[in-house]
């Protein structure tokens, strides 16, 4: 996948993204390459950025058809709480439930995101 098949948020730049990748390595000896990196974080800020920064719970743009009941209000416009943003983002990238902290980690110890 190239570099123009990631999508992060306009205030996150490369260099933001390849030292987030380094506390994950570093601090957190994550398992995933920087390219399985790069394609997950991006998801992961789609998913979970909203719920956990600004506290909206509000789904995602054309996102509430593809996800289960599970991690949604009855309404299926929001989710039932940030974890289960988190929890839905880990469950569909396929991120193994070691890895989601590592995943977290590296952003919230690069800037809190909470």
């Amino acid at each position: 996948m190239n570099n123009l098949a990631y999508k992060f948020p306009s205030h996150i730049k490369e260099e933001d993204v390849k030292e987030m990748f380094l506390i994950y390595k570093r601090n957190y000896r994550g398992k995933d390459d920087l390219e399985r990196y790069k394609m997950r974080l991006s998801y992961f800020f789609l998913l979970t950025m909203n719920p956990f920064i600004f506290g909206d719970l509000s789904l995602p743009m054309n996102v509430s058809f593809l996800i289960s009941n599970d991690y949604l209000e009855d309404d299926r416009r929001s989710w039932k709480s940030s974890q289960h943003s988190l929890q839905y983002w880990a469950d569909t990238a396929q991120v193994e439930p070691r890895e989601v902290r590592k995943y977290f980690r590296s952003v919230d110890d690069f800037a809190p995101y909470t």
